[in-house]
């Protein structure tokens, strides 16, 4: 039998997957809508690409149309989100009931992929991930704009 305490950190993991999938797709479907402002036909090959290269293209696309510099601010953000999440994803991950921080995690390959936390400390982890997704959420319309601004004039 799970303690509340286990499955309140058994919620958060599947949340953190879940909001950090939601945001994933964000970035395609946002890379997907701006590429086919310049009618790009291949646009819609960013909605399964690899995270790291949907994030390095809209960095480099925020740049081009000058605004970088919120993305940037987010860029680090989301870094920290990008670390946890391999190793919520390729981590071994264990529940010590009567420990101060009962939620320890080993992933070997990913550095720094050693810790443990209290419930509340990994629960801050996911409203970490949930600002940097709202951010990308406000700032994503900046480049959108910017974008449809700047399309050719035979895709207007």
């Amino acid at each position: 039998m799970n303690s509340e305490n286990e499955i309140i950190f058994l919620r958060t993991y599947k949340d953190f997957i879940f909001y950090f999938n939601m945001l994933e797709r964000n970035i395609g479907y946002c890379l997907s809508c701006c590429l086919k402002s310049y009618g790009n036909k291949n646009s819609d090959k960013w909605l399964v690409t690899s995270f790291d290269s949907k994030v390095k293209r809209i960095l480099k696309l925020a740049k081009r149309m000058g605004v970088d510099e919120k993305f940037c601010t987010w860029n680090s953000d989301i870094e920290e989100c990008r670390h946890l999440r391999n190793i919520i994803v390729h981590g071994n991950w264990e529940w010590h009931e009567f420990s101060d921080k009962p939620i320890r995690f080993h992933a070997p390959e990913i550095e720094n992929g050693k810790g443990e936390f209290t419930n509340d400390e990994f629960k801050s982890k996911l409203n970490f991930l949930k600002i940097a997704s709202e951010t990308f959420a406000k700032i994503r319309t900046q480049l959108e704009t910017a974008c449809q601004k700047a399309q050719p004039k035979h895709a207007r």
